[in-house]
């Protein structure tokens, strides 16, 4: 049985895939969880040996990740983004960081962008009370204790992950991991920061590019926020956030950047659907 399991949720990302299946060491189990492509996505995964796991419609990020995590063989979980690339020996050096801390439930490496600016964030969106945006800081030079691992890289214990219920399934798109770190912090499981292991993230690009996909976009995202918010009971302004939206939506227009006005009025409308 190999010891670690890649798990990659696909949605139409084809363009990005073979990367990012290419840098995964041959040691690991790799599953392609596709929701539903229709670009080739599940031959390109084919080719390059993933074990698939087809689903027929698009049921989200954090409940194909579960899916996923529910077939691996491996006793730790790789959730890495289909527009992410591991760099060398970055696999080996998280599972050895898991060595190192046992008590330990979770990991991240150092994820940067290709202009090699990525923020850092210390802690998660439920921990900062919800405000809109959460702490960023310098990044580390050494392992050390976090309050946020980013979903795009997220390296976990399987047995933990699932005594925990895994990812939230009401959670679409966006904050998923917010929500996991936050349940691992109350339940007194510790996340490690793992700078000497690195990937590359073409943040975005994890499917195709369209005005339709940005709309949707920006609505699970609000969506997944104001969830998140209920939740844990984190007050929000939506009064104010639905005008600062719908304010910023109209500027948009009025300098022709239509793909920025629908991502706002996206915002907006998803604050006014109960």
């Amino acid at each position: 049985m190999k010891s670690i399991s890649v798990v990659i949720v696909t949605y139409n990302s084809s363009k990005v895939l073979a990367a990012c299946l290419e840098s995964i060491p041959v040691h690991a189990q790799v599953l392609v969880v596709d929701n539903s492509s229709d670009d080739g996505t599940r031959q390109i995964a084919a080719r390059l040996g993933a074990k698939i796991i087809c689903n027929e419609t698009n049921l989200g990020f954090g409940y194909a990740c579960n899916l996923g995590a529910e077939q691996a063989s491996g006793s730790y979980i790789l959730f890495l983004n289909p527009d992410a690339s591991l760099g060398p020996e970055s696999l080996e050096k998280l599972e050895q960081a898991a060595l190192r801390y046992p008590d330990a439930a979770a990991f991240g490496p150092n994820i940067t962008s290709p202009t090699g600016i990525e923020p850092f964030r210390f802690v998660n969106y439920v921990v900062e009370q919800g405000r809109r945006k959460t702490v960023d800081g310098d990044i580390p030079a050494g392992d050390c204790c976090v309050g946020f691992i980013n979903g795009a890289a997220f390296f976990c214990r399987r047995d933990i992950f699932l005594k925990l219920g895994g990812f939230d399934k009401n959670i679409f798109l966006y904050f998923e991991d917010d929500d996991l770190c936050f349940r691992l912090q109350r339940n007194g499981y510790p996340m490690i920061y793992v700078p000497s292991s690195t990937v590359l993230h073409r943040k975005g690009r994890s499917t195709r590019r369209s005005l339709r996909g940005e709309y949707s976009r920006a609505w699970h995202q609000v969506r997944s926020r104001m969830y998140v918010c209920d939740k844990y009971g984190l007050r929000q302004n939506l009064s104010e956030l639905r005008r600062k939206a719908l304010l910023r939506s109209t500027r948009a227009v009025l300098t022709l950047n239509f793909a920025k006005a629908l991502r706002h009025l996206a915002a907006f409308r998803a604050m006014t659907v109960s």
